[in-house]
């Protein structure tokens, strides 16, 4: 009597939803539809649940509970496409779609990814037929957080699951700030801006949560790759390269990690009066050995780096890039084989270019607001708590000069 009754609620709307999801090109209908089609629903069966054993009640109710949110998580990260992937080492992207849409039309990556083969180890294809369309994601980003008269885009390296760290920032530095006006004695909606670049893992749900968070903060580019801490490199070089593409008087990109906080108000002076000779800007680290013990974390092999002492190269947690070396650097980064240590790397890529590595004291590592009264960068850690301290410290010094 009850399934009778129940799959006569239940299957007629089943079908109806399906249909729903096939006709609409709306998703965020058929999202509507779901609620109030539930809401209905449960009003009619709930009094046939009432003849139920209370142990029965609990497993169906856990079970509809799970259900539920089963299907608005489907429904809310509302798009599905596929990353297909050649299996040749370094191929290109050879289909990345949705139906009739290309994902790289979208305000953001759409979440729900199947892919077929990780992305090969090699750098993204700059002749690939999609990289039009990832500028076009990339411009939308840009315009909802940067203008024409910006003069440094901040761009943020983050892995995929630090979500709240990337929060942190936003709260402290983008535009989610109330004290923004504070921390960065400027305005922050025209002389910066500030943007985060992710690329996606093999968990198929962390990357439908960092496509939502892209979906509703707008601040996230999502670069094609897999990440890799020892390929960062790659990441890098296509940001940049997206990046360079859009139109704006700004001639310098800085790239930092996300556990450094940037003291802008003392930067953009500095910026300001740089020359066009001086391209690539940070802390200068010399007579630094290779770690050679393959456990490491930073293991570079004879293969990767021949030599036991690297030449003078660039700290990777803040990076100051000029633009008008970015195409140069990205096509030199395409034929050049990648060394694990992404600072090692791109100060490498700088130097074959012919051009000079720019020491500056000020964006020497520091990790204590009081020793770094007039530094650029201040590593802020990856502990919530501490960085809220650290930023408060600053705000406070702030508010004192």
């Amino acid at each position: 009597m009850f399934a009778r009754k129940f799959a006569r609620l239940v299957y007629p709307r089943v079908y109806l939803w399906m249909g729903t999801k096939l006709l609409t090109s709306n998703s965020r209908n058929f999202y509507e539809y779901i609620k109030i089609s539930a809401y209905f629903d449960m009003k009619k069966v709930l009094p046939i649940l009432a003849f139920l054993s209370k142990k029965t009640m609990i497993v169906l109710k856990f079970s509809i509970l799970f259900l539920c949110l089963y299907v608005v998580l489907r429904v809310a990260n509302h798009r599905h496409f596929a990353i297909v992937v050649s299996g040749k080492s370094n191929a290109p992207i050879t289909n990345i779609s949705h139906g009739q849409y290309n994902f790289y039309d979208l305000d953001y990556f759409p979440s729900f990814i199947t892919i077929s083969e990780l992305f090969r180890p090699g750098p993204f294809p700059l002749n690939d037929s999609l990289i039009d369309q990832m500028v076009l994601h990339t411009k939308s980003v840009f315009e909802k957080n940067c203008h024409d008269t910006t003069e440094l885009v901040v761009f943020i390296i983050s892995g995929p699951h630090n979500f709240d760290m990337r929060q942190n920032i936003r709260n402290a530095l983008g535009k989610d700030s109330p004290h923004s006006h504070v921390l960065n004695n400027s305005k922050p909606t025209k002389e910066h801006c500030t943007l985060f670049s992710i690329g996606y893992t093999s968990d198929v749900r962390l990357n439908q949560q960092v496509d939502w968070e892209a979906y509703t903060k707008g601040d996230v580019i999502r670069v094609p790759l897999i990440e890799s801490y020892r390929e960062t490199a790659h990441k890098i070089i296509l940001t940049l390269f997206l990046l360079n593409k859009m139109k704006g008087s700004f001639q310098y990109i800085l790239k930092i990690d996300d556990d450094i906080f940037v003291r802008i108000n003392k930067l953009l002076p500095y910026i300001r009066k740089l020359t066009e000779s001086q391209v690539f800007i940070g802390h200068v680290a010399k007579n630094k050995g290779r770690v050679r013990d393959p456990k490491h974390k930073w293991y570079v092999s004879d293969l990767d780096y021949p030599d036991k002492v690297y030449k003078p190269y660039v700290l990777g947690f803040s990076e100051l890039f000029r633009r008008n070396i970015i195409d140069r650097l990205a096509a030199q980064h395409s034929k050049t084989h990648l060394i694990p240590m992404e600072d090692i790397h791109i100060s490498y890529l700088v130097n074959k270019l012919g051009y000079n590595l720019t020491n500056e004291p000020r964006f020497y590592y520091c990790n204590n607001p009081q020793n770094c009264r007039n530094r650029f960068v201040v590593d802020i850690g990856k502990n919530i708590q501490n960085r809220n301290k650290l930023i408060a410290s600053i705000q406070s010094e702030q508010d004192s000069t």
